[in-house]
C-alpha cells in the first residue's frame, strides 16, 4: 500500500512538473515578445542617451605617410597615390592580389594606440570614399568587429569608373555589435581572381551635424535645367511626335473609335471619353472639331482635364452622339488647327438656377430639384405630344425619393434641409447637377451621407444617375488591441437602401425585363418584384407569390403603357448582387433595391479574419462608401416604340471614347508607352496571358457582390511565409486576402494596357477595380472625429479621409493610418479615361491626405516606409499636373530632396526613414525601390527635368541591377537608357525581358497559366502590367530585335 501511494504520489507530482513546464512555456512564450519589447526599448533609451560628437574624427586622409602605418594587409597592400583624391592632394591606392579567399586592408592594431577612435557611438556615420577604376562593379565586403567578436559585415557594390561614397549608419550596427568597442575596421574581397586595384580617401567618423552641413538640395542652380538645355541623351523625352501628325499650324487629325461591343445600337446616347494632346498642341478648345469618316461636323462638348506645365492642354473630356450599330467599331476624327474657330454651339438643352430650386430642361423632359430637402426630382415632365412644351399634364413622375433603412428606421435623403447642390456642368450637351447631403429620420437623427449626380442631355429623356452612400455609423471591431477593453458603441448595421420613384403611367401597362440572355413581358397586374440575391440567382414574385426565377437579371425593367413608359436601370446588376426592382401598381411608385431587406443586414465590422498572418486587425470600415450608376429613360410609346432595349442597355454600357494607341503613344501624355506591336509577339503575348491570368479568376471563383466586386484575392497557395494548409485555396486570413491597392494597382497596368491597345478587356478589368478602390478601400469620413461617442476614446489615425487600406481578408481590416498602401495614379488613369466625377471626388481625398503627410505608422514617429513617402511623391506629381495646384509640387519638392540625401554611395535607399532623427535607416528593400520610388522619381523628373534626380534614378538602376536578379525594373532600364544613351541599359532590358517572358508559366491549370515564377499573385499582374509597357520603346530602335 505504501509503494502504491508512493507511486501515486510520484505520478502526481511528474503530472505537476509536466503541467508547470508547459504552463511556465506556454505564459513565456506569450510574454516572450513583449519582454523582447521591453528590452528593445530600454536599450533604443540607452542608445539615445549616449552624448552626441560635435566635431567629425577623421581617422584617415592620406595627406602623410604616417596613415599607412595604421592599416595591414593579407593578400594585398597599400601606398599613398596622388590619383583620384576626393580631399587634399593623396589618397590611398589598396591593390588585392588574386585568392582563394579572403584579400584584405584593414586597420586592426592600430585601435590599441589610437583610443580615440574605438567609440563611435557617439557619431552618426562612418564615411569613406572608394574610387572603382576597373570597367565592371565590384563587390566589396566592409567588415567592422567589436572586442568581443561582434561583427557586421556590408556588401559594398562599387560602381565601375566611379568615386563610391561610403556611408555606414552607426546606429545600425548596434543590433551585432558594441559600437563603443571598435577593434577592427576590415575591406575584403572574397575570391578575388585577379590584381584589382582601388583608391580609398577620407575614412571619418562624422556627427549628425556634419553631415547636415555637407548635404545639397535638388533646388541647388546645378541641378535646375537651363531653358532650352536637353537632359536626356536621346532626345526629348515628352516631345509630341511631329513628324507623324504635324503641329497645330498644319491642323492634326486625331483619330478616335467608338467600338460598341454591345448588342445595342448607338443611337441618340451620349458617350464620353478622355482624349490626350501632345505638349504645346492645343491651348484652346476653340480649336477643335469632330467630324465622322465622312467629313460631316458633329456636334460635341468638351472640358479641359489637365495642363501640360507650359499650360497647354493634355487631357480633354469630349462627348458626343454617336450612331454605331452593334458590334461595329466606327472612326471619328477630331481635328485641331489655329485655322479653327468653333462658335457657340446652339442648344435646346437649359440649366437655370433659382433662389428654390434648379430646373433643367432638356427639351425633351424637364426636371425641378429642390434647394431645400433632396429629391432626385420634384416634378418630372415628359414632352408626350413633342410640343416643345410642358404641362400639368405631363408629369409622369414626382418627389423621387433616396432611402436609407436601419433597426427599422426609414432615413430620407428629402429630410436634409441644408444639403448641398451645385451645377457642375449645363451644356450643350450635357447637364450634371450634383447633391450632397445626409440621410435623416423623422426625429432630426442623420445617418449616413448621400453624394448624388444628375446628368441629362439635350433632346433625351436619358437620365444617368450616379449614387453613392458614405457609411457613417460604428463599425465593430473586437479583435485591434486599441478597442479592447473601451465602452464603445454596438455595431451599427444598414437595413436597406433604396430609391422610390412615384411614376404615373395611364392606361394598359406591361413591365418588359431581360434575364439569362431573354427579354421577357407581362401585363402589369399588381405589384411585382425583382430580387438577385446572389449572382446566380433570381427569382420573380407577383402579389407576394413566386410566378419565376433563373440565374441572372440583367439589371433593367421598363414598365410601358401605348402612350409613354419609363425604363430603369443599374450597371453591373448582378455583379454587384443584392439588387432588386419592385412595381406597385396601388402606391404607383418603381423601387430600385441597391441593397434589398431581403438581403439581411448590411454588417460591415471587422471580423476575425483580419486578424491573422502579419495583420493585427487595425482597419475599421471607418468612411466607407458605395457607388452605383444607375439609368432612367422617360419615353413616347410603349416599349417597342420607345426603342426601350437599344436605349437602356447603351445607358448602361461601358463604351466609351478610345483614341488610336499610336496617337496616345506619340503625345507622351504617359511617358514613352509604345502602342501595341506585332514585332514584339513574345513580350505582347505575355503581358496579355498574364492578364487574363489576372482576369479570369474573378469569375473562376465568382468575386462578386456590392462589397467584393472589382477586387481581387492575393495569393493562391498551399504553403506560406508564416503558415501551412491542408489544401491549395486563396485562404483569406490576415494580411494574405483582398489585394486592395497594392503598389500602383493593378487597375493602373490594366488601363495602360487600354491605351496601348484599344482591347476593352483592360478596360472593364481595370474600371472594376478602379471603381471599388475608390469606393471600398478607401476612407471617405472620419467617423472618429465627427462622433463623440468615439472622440477621445480611440485615435482617428484609421478614420482619415483619403486613406486606403492595406491588402486584408476584410477590404477594410488593413492599416490605413498611413501612406503605404495610398497610391492615386490608377484613378487618376481612370478619370482621365472617364471623366468620372465621383473619381476626381476621391482624389481630391486622397491628396488632402497626402498634404498632412501621414507617413509613419501609429505609435511610430520615427519610421516612415520608403514606399508611404515614394506614393505621396508620385501622388503629388499626378494631382500638381491634374490640378495645378503648386501645394502638391512644393510638397513633391521637399519629399524627392529627402531620396536626393538619403541615396547610399551604392544607389540603395534603406527601408524607413526616421523623422524624428532625420535620417534613412535599415537595409535597402529591392520591391519599395522598385516598384514606389523609381516610378514616383521617374514621374517627378517628367516634370522638372532635376538633373539631381536624373542621378538619383541611374544610381537606382545599377543598384537593381546587380541586387534584384528577378525583380520588375523595366520602367527604370528603359529611363535610364534614355537619360544617359548607355546601351548596358538596353542590353539588360533585353537580357530581362527575354528572361521573364521565359519564365511564364504554360499549364492547363488555369489557376496557374500564365502566371510568371512559381507564386500565383496578383503583385506579379500589377507589376508587369505597369512597367513592361515602358520597355518597348527603346527595343523598337533595336531593328536587329526579333522580340
Amino acid at each position: 500500500m505504501k509503494n502504491k501511494r508512493l507511486n501515486i504520489a510520484f505520478v502526481l507530482i511528474f503530472v505537476a512538473g509536466i503541467l508547470f513546464a508547459g504552463l511556465s512555456y506556454a505564459v513565456l512564450t506569450k510574454t516572450k515578445p513583449l519582454i523582447n519589447k521591453i528590452k528593445s526599448k530600454v536599450k533604443e533609451r540607452v542608445i539615445a542617451n549616449i552624448p552626441k560628437a560635435k566635431d567629425p574624427l577623421v581617422i584617415c586622409d592620406f595627406e602623410n605617410s604616417a596613415d599607412l602605418d595604421k592599416w595591414n594587409a593579407s593578400k594585398a597592400s597599400v601606398e599613398i597615390s596622388e590619383e583620384h583624391p576626393t580631399s587634399g592632394k593623396y589618397s590611398a591606392k589598396l591593390t588585392y592580389e588574386p585568392s582563394g579567399d579572403s584579400s584584405s586592408v584593414r586597420i586592426e592594431k592600430y585601435f590599441e594606440k589610437d583610443r580615440r577612435i574605438v567609440n563611435w557611438s557617439g557619431y552618426e556615420a562612418l564615411v569613406f570614399d572608394i574610387y572603382n577604376p576597373n570597367k565592371n562593379a565590384e563587390r566589396m565586403i566592409l567588415q567592422v568587429r567589436d572586442n568581443s567578436g561582434g561583427k557586421v559585415k556590408i556588401d559594398l557594390h562599387l560602381r565601375p569608373n566611379a568615386n563610391n561614397r561610403i556611408e555606414v549608419d552607426i546606429r545600425s550596427l548596434w543590433d551585432k555589435l558594441n559600437p563603443s568597442k571598435i577593434d577592427q575596421l576590415n575591406l575584403f574581397l572574397w575570391g578575388n581572381k585577379s590584381v584589382k586595384a582601388f583608391y580609398l580617401d577620407s575614412v571619418m567618423l562624422l556627427p549628425a551635424a556634419a553631415l547636415e552641413k555637407v548635404a545639397k538640395s535638388i533646388s541647388d542652380d546645378e541641378f535646375i535645367p537651363k531653358e532650352g538645355e536637353q537632359v536626356y541623351a536621346l532626345g526629348d523625352y515628352l516631345e509630341f511626335n511631329k513628324a507623324r501628325w504635324g503641329s497645330c499650324e498644319d491642323g492634326v487629325s486625331v483619330p478616335i473609335y467608338i467600338n460598341n461591343f454591345t448588342t445595342a445600337k448607338l443611337n441618340s446616347t451620349v458617350v464620353r471619353g478622355g482624349v490626350p494632346f501632345g505638349r504645346g498642341q492645343l491651348n484652346s478648345l476653340d480649336k477643335l472639331m469632330l467630324n465622322d469618316g465622312a467629313g460631316n461636323n458633329i456636334e460635341f462638348q468638351a472640358q479641359i482635364v489637365s495642363k501640360w506645365p507650359d499650360g497647354s492642354i493634355k487631357w480633354a473630356l469630349i462627348s458626343f452622339k454617336p450612331e454605331v450599330d452593334a458590334a461595329t467599331i466606327k472612326k471619328y476624327n477630331l481635328v485641331y488647327s489655329n485655322a479653327i474657330s468653333r462658335k457657340k454651339q446652339e442648344s435646346a438643352l437649359k440649366v437655370d438656377e433659382g433662389l428654390k430650386n434648379i430646373a433643367i430642361n432638356t427639351g425633351k423632359i424637364k426636371l425641378v430639384i429642390p434647394k431645400s430637402g433632396f429629391y432626385l426630382y420634384d416634378k418630372l415632365w415628359l414632352d408626350k405630344n413633342n410640343d416643345k412644351k410642358f404641362d400639368d399634364s405631363e408629369i409622369v413622375s414626382s418627389k423621387a425619393s433616396l432611402v436609407l433603412e436601419r433597426d427599422g428606421k426609414k432615413y430620407y435623403s428629402h429630410l436634409d434641409k441644408n444639403y448641398r447642390l451645385t451645377v457642375e456642368k449645363s451644356g450643350p450637351l450635357e447637364a450634371c447637377i450634383k447633391a450632397e447631403g445626409w440621410f435623416v429620420a423623422d426625429n432630426g437623427k442623420k445617418y449616413c451621407k448621400f453624394i448624388v449626380r444628375i446628368h441629362a442631355y439635350e433632346l433625351s429623356g436619358e437620365i444617368k444617375l450616379q449614387h453613392t452612400f458614405v457609411y457613417t455609423g460604428y463599425p465593430e471591431n473586437k479583435y485591434h488591441y486599441l478597442y479592447k477593453g473601451k465602452r464603445l458603441p454596438r455595431n451599427e448595421t444598414i437595413d436597406a437602401v433604396y430609391i422610390e420613384l412615384p411614376v404615373k403611367i395611364d392606361g394598359d401597362k406591361a413591365v418588359t425585363f431581360a434575364a439569362d440572355d431573354k427579354i421577357m413581358q407581362s401585363a402589369f397586374g399588381g405589384a411585382i418584384s425583382f430580387l438577385q440575391l446572389k449572382p446566380d440567382s433570381y427569382t420573380v414574385t407577383g402579389s407576394g407569390k413566386p410566378i419565376g426565377s433563373g440565374n441572372r437579371l440583367e439589371g433593367w425593367l421598363d414598365l410601358s403603357s401605348d402612350g409613354y413608359g419609363v425604363s430603369i436601370g443599374v450597371k453591373d446588376f448582378w455583379q454587384q448582387f443584392p439588387k432588386g426592382f419592385s412595381v406597385d401598381k396601388e402606391a404607383g411608385k418603381l423601387k430600385i433595391d441597391l441593397w434589398p431587406k431581403e438581403a439581411g443586414k448590411l454588417d460591415l465590422k471587422t471580423t476575425q479574419k483580419a486578424y491573422g498572418p502579419d495583420a493585427v486587425a487595425r482597419g475599421s470600415a471607418f468612411g466607407l462608401a458605395k457607388t452605383h450608376d444607375l439609368a432612367f429613360n422617360f419615353h413616347n410609346g410603349n416599349y417597342e416604340v420607345g426603342e426601350v432595349k437599344n436605349k437602356i442597355r447603351s445607358l448602361l454600357s461601358d463604351v466609351v471614347i478610345t483614341s488610336d494607341p499610336i496617337w496616345v503613344s506619340d503625345t507622351r501624355v504617359l511617358g514613352r508607352i509604345w502602342p501595341y506591336d506585332t514585332r514584339f509577339k513574345s513580350a505582347e503575348s505575355f503581358l496579355s496571358k498574364l492578364f487574363d491570368w489576372g482576369s479570369r479568376q474573378v469569375d473562376k471563383f465568382s468575386w462578386y457582390g456590392m462589397i467584393d466586386f472589382g477586387d481581387t484575392l492575393s495569393w493562391y497557395r498551399k504553403e506560406a511565409y508564416d503558415k501551412s494548409y491542408d489544401d491549395w485555396g486563396w485562404h483569406p486570413e490576415g494580411r494574405h486576402g483582398w489585394f486592395n491597392c497594392e503598389g500602383v494597382g493593378t487597375h493602373a497596368g490594366a488601363l495602360i494596357q487600354f491605351l496601348r491597345t484599344g482591347n476593352y478587356k483592360y478596360y472593364i478589368f481595370g474600371k472594376n477595380l478602379s471603381r471599388h478602390i475608390m469606393d471600398i478601400d478607401t476612407c471617405h469620413y472620419n467617423t472618429v472625429a465627427n462622433d463623440s461617442r468615439l472622440r477621445g476614446r480611440i485615435p482617428e489615425d484609421y478614420s482619415r479621409p483619403g486613406s486606403m487600406h492595406r491588402h486584408n481578408a476584410d477590404h477594410w481590416g488593413g492599416r490605413n493610418e498611413e501612406t503605404s498602401h495610398t497610391n492615386v495614379y490608377g484613378l487618376v488613369l481612370y478619370y482621365y479615361l472617364t471623366g468620372n466625377e465621383r473619381a476626381r471626388d476621391v482624389i481630391d481625398e486622397v491628396g488632402s491626405f497626402f498634404l498632412k503627410e501621414h507617413m509613419t505608422y501609429f505609435g511610430h514617429p520615427d519610421i516612415s516606409p520608403q514606399r508611404s513617402i515614394a506614393n505621396v511623391i508620385w501622388g503629388d506629381v499626378v494631382l500638381y499636373e491634374l490640378t495645378g495646384e503648386k501645394k502638391y509640387k512644393e510638397q513633391a519638392d521637399k519629399l524627392v530632396n529627402l531620396f536626393f540625401r538619403g541615396q547610399k554611395y551604392n544607389g540603395a535607399w534603406p527601408e524607413n526613414y526616421n523623422p524624428v532623427r532625420k535620417r534613412w535607416e535599415g537595409k535597402p528593400h529591392l520591391s519599395f525601390m522598385s516598384q514606389y520610388t523609381i516610378p514616383a522619381l521617374i514621374n517627378y523628373h517628367m516634370i522638372t527635368g532635376n538633373k539631381a534626380i536624373a542621378g538619383c534614378i541611374i544610381n537606382a538602376t545599377d543598384f537593381l541591377i546587380e541586387s534584384d536578379e528577378y525583380g520588375a525594373i523595366l520602367d527604370a532600364l528603359s529611363y535610364s537608357y534614355w537619360l544617359t544613351g548607355d546601351k548596358k541599359y538596353k542590353d539588360t532590358l533585353n537580357k530581362k525581358l527575354d528572361y521573364t517572358v521565359r519564365h511564364q508559366k504554360a499549364s492547363t491549370d488555369p489557376l496557374f497559366d500564365g502566371m510568371i515564377y512559381q507564386k500565383a499573385y496578383y503583385a506579379r499582374v500589377m507589376e508587369y502590367l505597369y512597367n513592361l509597357p515602358f520597355a518597348f520603346e527603346g527595343l523598337a530602335q533595336d531593328e536587329k530585335t526579333g522580340k
